[in-house]
């Protein structure tokens, strides 16, 4: 057996293999998961936000149109706010 049925592996002990080391790999799923955790919050702030706007608009309405109703009456009116519901009331106060 002078060579002829063996083989000679050879490996690449200093040369880039276009791969990615699993330290990158856990680097870049760290800072990826920092940055959605920041996105995550501040898109939730914003929708609280919008929501506030929002109750904060409808109010702003429902005063408008008691307002109107009390001159078009030329009464005193009620504008009753209760919890997610607002309503006008003809009565006087």
């Amino acid at each position: 057996m002078s060579g002829q049925g063996a083989r000679t592996i050879r490996r690449r002990t200093n040369s880039p293999s276009g791969g990615f080391t699993l330290v990158e790999m856990l680097v870049v799923l760290v800072i990826a998961s920092l940055v959605l955790a920041l996105v995550g919050t501040s898109i939730s702030r914003n929708v609280s936000g919008a929501e506030m706007r929002a109750a904060a608009n409808k109010v702003a309405a429902g005063l408008r149109y008691t307002r109107t109703r009390a001159i078009l009456s030329k009464s005193e009116t009620v504008f009753l706010g209760r919890h997610r519901k607002w309503e006008f009331s003809g009565r006087r106060a």
